[in-house]
């Protein structure tokens, strides 16, 4: 059989970055239910394409669905990703988000585009050349694709409703109002510069809880407690662990346990990232020892925060016009937090 023409697909010259900023990767296993779902979803986002192939070593079907999203804040995220895991279930091979300019650079015209001719041409080894080349380009015998369970499905929850879902993003769109007032901002400044008299006033903050500034800009205020001072330390642990059914999360949690927090993807990574309070400078690490010794975790590290620097400085960063953000300076300031020991803007 003569291969298929190669053909351009023209929805990728369509620059998206507008309405556009979370890009999810959906990888599906194929068959005519999975097509008409992925059909009947893919008209609920701005832009969407998909694609069947086909794995070289095992010959079973997939289908490769890109999703183009507007901005989506954490409690969206999670919801969408549990209607998606609702709607395809096992079917998922994985689901991950990536950064990119909205264009697939894979082929380039001019290798495959006759200009004189005007028309495609390429051989019959044209993939088989290119297999050889991506194999070469990583230096190493590709490993065939093992499908596995997708354990991480368990976690998100049975939420229904695409349409829902997009009625609350909307409204919350249409219901920001991003202003950059003079005014506001230097009130917003004078209210940072001065936050200890104002906590220490509780009639005062009332009051400024009431300002235009505080209602647009605040979110909410968060304090890190002086948890040294009674003899505790807050401690941080990222860990995959080979399997999650090899876990007991009695015995990880422990009973300091507080937050846990995993990533906004489907897939076999597993990755968890859990916050306890322990003793100052004695974490209890009996369990995580033993997962070590028993090799049940790929990887782990257990740390805790011995000082904060800010990122975002009003008087650098935030101006009338909006954020300024420049690279070099943000560089040449984490340097001096890392590097100078007297740097004023370093707190303990």
């Amino acid at each position: 059989n003569e291969p298929k023409l190669i053909k351009p697909l023209l929805i990728n010259t369509i620059w998206t970055n507008s309405v556009a900023s979370y890009f999810p990767q959906i990888i599906l296993k194929n068959s005519s239910e999975i097509r008409a779902k992925v059909e009947k979803i893919k008209n609920y986002f701005p832009k969407s394409y998909f694609y069947e192939t086909i794995d070289l070593f095992s010959n079973k079907e997939f289908i490769f669905l890109q999703l183009f999203i507007p901005y989506l804040n954490s409690n969206e995220k999670k919801a969408f990703i549990s209607i998606i895991s609702s709607i395809f279930k096992e079917n998922i091979i994985s689901l991950r988000r990536y950064s990119w300019d909205g264009f697939l650079h894979t082929f380039s015209r001019k290798d495959f585009y006759d200009f004189n001719k005007k028309e495609f041409f390429y051989s019959k080894d044209l993939f088989n050349q290119y297999f050889l080349y991506i194999r070469g380009v990583l230096g190493e015998e590709l490993k065939p694709f093992e499908e596995k369970s997708v354990s991480t499905v368990k976690i998100w929850s049975k939420k229904k409703g695409m349409t829902s879902l997009i009625k609350k993003i909307n409204q919350r769109i249409y219901s920001e109002d991003i202003s950059f007032n003079t005014k506001d901002i230097q009130e917003l400044l004078n209210f940072h510069q001065n936050l200890e008299k104002y906590f220490m006033n509780k009639d005062k903050f009332g009051i400024a809880k009431k300002e235009k500034f505080f209602k647009h800009y605040i979110k909410s205020i968060k304090f890190f407690p002086a948890l040294q001072k009674f003899g505790l330390e807050q401690y941080f642990l990222y860990i995959t662990p080979f399997d999650l059914e090899d876990i007991d999360f009695k015995l990880l949690f422990t009973n300091t346990f507080q937050k846990i927090k995993h990533l906004a993807s489907i897939d076999n990574s597993n990755s968890l990232f859990i916050k306890y309070i322990f003793p100052y400078n004695d974490p209890n690490t009996s369990y995580l020892n033993w997962l070590r010794s028993t090799n049940k975790i790929r990887e782990y590290c257990l740390f805790s925060v011995k000082s904060i620097s800010q990122i975002f400085h009003f008087n650098n960063n935030l101006s009338s016009n909006g954020w300024y953000l420049d690279s070099n300076n943000f560089n040449t300031y984490i340097q001096n937090i890392l590097f100078n020991s007297n740097n004023k803007d370093q707190t303990s």
